[in-house]
C-alpha cells in the first residue's frame, strides 16, 4: 500500500507536521510482525532493539504519547527479560555440552530460563489483551456507529429515520460532550421537520440535508478526536494509525478534510458525493479493524503453543516440545504476514506481497544490483578492448 504521507513536503510548515515526521520516523505507530517470545535469537535482536525503543521512548515523551510511552516500557522490559533468557538458555546449553567455563556456572545458568520464558509470554500476552481491548473499544466508538446506520440506511431514509433518530438520541451525551449540544439540537430539529412534512419535494430535501448533516456530525466527532493538527494532536493522530494502520489513517485524514469542506462550502451534489464518499470511509475503517482484532487472536495462538512448548519440555515428553515449536513458528510466520501483507491492504481479499519483504532486504538487494550494475559496466568496455585488440 502506498504511503500518502511520503508526497508531504519535506519541511514540515508546523510544529504538528514537525511532530508527527518524528513519531513516523520512530515508527510509534508500528506492529511488529512477530511477537515477542522468547528464543535465543534475543541475544542478538534484544540489544538492537533496546536502542531503538530508547530512541521511541524519548520521541514518545516529547510528543505526550502515553501510548506509545507505555508500550516502549514494556517492551524495554521484554528485550531485557528476552535477552536475560536466551544468556540463561545459552549457558545451559554450554553447560551440557561441558564447554561453560567454571566462573560462569554461578550466574546465568542457575537462572530458569524457562521461568523467563513463561515471563515474556506472560507479559506478551498481556499486551495483545491490551491491544485487542482498545480495538473493540475503537469499533464501539459512536461516531462510526452513527456513520454504519447511516450507510445501511441509505436510500431508505424515511423509512427508517426513526431508527436513526433513535440511535442519536440515545447517544446524543456523547455527541454533546464532543460537539456542543447545539449541533445535535440543530441535527434533531431537522429530523422534526422531515418527520411531520407532508410534501414529497419538502421530503426530498429535508432527507438530503439529514444524510449530509448526520455524516458531518459522525466525520467532526471523529476528527475532533483524531484527525486535529493542533501542537498536542500528534499523540492522537498515532493513536488512530495504531488502531487501523497508517496507511488507512493517512487516507481518512485525506477524505474527512475533502468531505467537511465539501459540506461546509459545497453544493448539495458535491455533499451528497461526501456522504457516499463517508460510506466508503466507515466500510474501510471497520474492515481494518476487525482485520487487527483477527491479527490479535493469531497472536495468542502462537503464544498458547508456545507455553505448551515449554511446559511439555519441563515435563520431559520426547517429540511433543518439538513438533509444538514447529507448530508456533508456523504461526508466528502467519502472524507476520498478516500484519505486513494482509493489514497493508485495503479489503479483506486484498493482499500487499511486496510489503512482506523486510526493508534491509530490498536495500540490501539493491546494493548488490547497483554493485553488479557497476562491475558489468567496468567490465565489459575492458573486454571490448581486448576484443579489438586480438583482432588487430
Amino acid at each position: 500500500m502506498k504511503d500518502i504521507s511520503s508526497t508531504a513536503p519535506s519541511v514540515p510548515a508546523t510544529a504538528f507536521h514537525r511532530q508527527l515526521a518524528r513519531a513516523k520516523q520512530h515508527q510509534l505507530s508500528a506492529e511488529p510482525g512477530f511477537n515477542y517470545l522468547p528464543g535465543i535469537l534475543s541475544l542478538v535482536t534484544a540489544p538492537i532493539d533496546l536502542i531503538y525503543q530508547g530512541r521511541a521512548l524519548k520521541a514518545a515523551v516529547s510528543i505526550g504519547d502515553l501510548e506509545a510511552r507505555k508500550e516502549t516500557i514494556l517492551r524495554i522490559q521484554q528485550d531485557l527479560i528476552g535477552f536475560t533468557g536466551a544468556l540463561s538458555t545459552t549457558c545451559v546449553y554450554l553447560k551440557n555440552l561441558e564447554w561453560l567455563p567454571p566462573w560462569l556456572e554461578i550466574a546465568p545458568v542457575y537462572c530458569s530460563a524457562s521461568g523467563l520464558g513463561l515471563l515474556l509470554c506472560a507479559l506478551e500476552t498481556m499486551r495483545e489483551i491490551c491491544h485487542l481491548k482498545r480495538q473493540v473499544s475503537f469499533s464501539q466508538r459512536k461516531d462510526l456507529e452513527l456513520m454504519e446506520h447511516l450507510r445501511k440506511v441509505g436510500d431508505h431514509l424515511p423509512d427508517q429515520l426513526e431508527k436513526l433518530k433513535e440511535f442519536i438520541v440515545k447517544n446524543r451525551g456523547f455527541f454533546d460532550e464532543k460537539l456542543g449540544e447545539g449541533r445535535v439540537n440543530d441535527l434533531l430539529s431537522l429530523y422534526q421537520d422531515l418527520e411531520t412534512t407532508q410534501y414529497k419535494t419538502l421530503q426530498s430535501v429535508y432527507g438530503t440535508r439529514v444524510q449530509w448533516q448526520t455524516m458531518q456530525l459522525a466525520l467532526d466527532t471523529l476528527h475532533k478526536d483524531y484527525l486535529g493538527e493542533a501542537k498536542t494532536d500528534c499523540s492522537k493522530r498515532m493513536q488512530l494509525e495504531r488502531r487501523i494502520m497508517p496507511w488507512c489513517s493517512d487516507m481518512v485524514e485525506k477524505e474527512v478534510r475533502v468531505a467537511r469542506k465539501s459540506f461546509e462550502q459545497g453544493t448539495d451534489q458535491e455533499r451528497l458525493e461526501a456522504v457516499k464518499k463517508g460510506y466508503e470511509l466507515i466500510q474501510c475503517i471497520q474492515i481494518q479493524s476487525r482485520k487487527k482484532m483477527i491479527m490479535h487472536l493469531v497472536s495468542f495462538l502462537a503464544i498458547a503453543l508456545t507455553v505448551a512448548c515449554i511446559a511439555t519440555s519441563l515435563a520431559g515428553f520426547p517429540y511433543v516440545p518439538l513438533v509444538l515449536f514447529g507448530l508456533g513458528l508456523g504461526v508466528g510466520c502467519l502472524r507476520y504476514l498478516l500484519v505486513h501483507g494482509w493489514l497493508n491492504a485495503n479489503g479483506w481479499s486484498s493482499f500487499d506481497t511486496s510489503n512482506c519483504i523486510p526493508e534491509w532486504v530490498k536495500k540490501l538487494s539493491h546494493k548488490i544490483h547497483d554493485i553488479g550494475a557497476a562491475l558489468a559496466t567496468a567490465i565489459t568496455p575492458s573486454f571490448s578492448n581486448r576484443k579489438v585488440a586480438h583482432l588487430a
